[in-house]
């Protein structure tokens, strides 16, 4: 891992209990979702 602490930051924030900046980077990132990868 080149940079723990990033991954640390990320897991953090995916995982742990305070929910609105997990929605906040959820709603930012899905402006460059590719639908077509999406299994439906």
């Amino acid at each position: 891992m080149h940079d723990a602490s990033a991954a640390i930051a990320v897991f953090d924030l995916l995982m742990g209990n305070d929910v609105a900046p997990r929605k906040e980077f959820i709603v930012e990132g899905a402006a460059g979702l590719d639908r077509d990868r999406i299994d439906a």
